[in-house]
């Protein structure tokens, strides 16, 4: 009899195209350092980050990059599995070892999730939060606010851009 294998999620090819973040990384953000004697990135070391520590999986370029516009911009929805899985496999005893309660996405606005047609970010922690038992909280934060995409701005725009955006329905923490 035939063993019956799982569908692949991403073939070899562009497997082997997939640049993976390595140390020297960012100790804030995850961003890689191109000298081993920096423990943060030149962004962050000017600016005070409002979030404690940020993880990165993959070098955003090439097929990375094209692979999350396809994500983002064409409902390919399955790409949330092999993002998850990834995620989970380089960085799930991390996130274990940080005893994580809750994952909770960053939610899209009206208008961008009907372009859309779903929230990425949702998909993707829907992923982890199975993989690895956490439970994934989409009703906590609201977005109040539509606001100019993040890839057209700098850092100081994107931080302004993005206050007063959110608010919380519940105090969970």
């Amino acid at each position: 009899s035939s063993v019956c294998l799982p569908p692949q999620l991403v073939c070899d090819d562009c497997r082997e195209k997939l640049e993976y973040v390595r140390e020297p990384a960012c100790k804030k953000c995850g961003k890689p350092l191109k000298d081993e004697r920096q423990e943060y990135c030149f962004d962050c070391a000017r600016h005070m980050c409002e979030f404690t520590q940020g993880k990165a999986l993959w070098i955003y370029g090439g097929p990375v990059k094209e692979s999350i516009y396809r994500f983002k911009y064409h409902g390919r929805r399955e790409y949330a599995q092999f993002y998850g899985r990834e995620l989970v496999r380089v960085y799930g005893e991390w996130v274990k070892k940080r005893r994580i309660d809750a994952l909770i996405p960053i939610p899209l606005s009206k208008r961008r999730l009907r372009r859309r047609g779903f929230n990425q970010a949702e998909c993707i922690a829907r992923e982890i939060g199975r993989q690895l038992g956490i439970p994934v909280y989409t009703n906590i934060l609201l977005r109040v606010r539509d606001t100019k995409a993040q890839k057209e701005l700098n850092d100081e725009e994107r931080k302004n851009n993005l206050k007063k955006a959110f608010k919380t329905t519940s105090n969970k923490v």
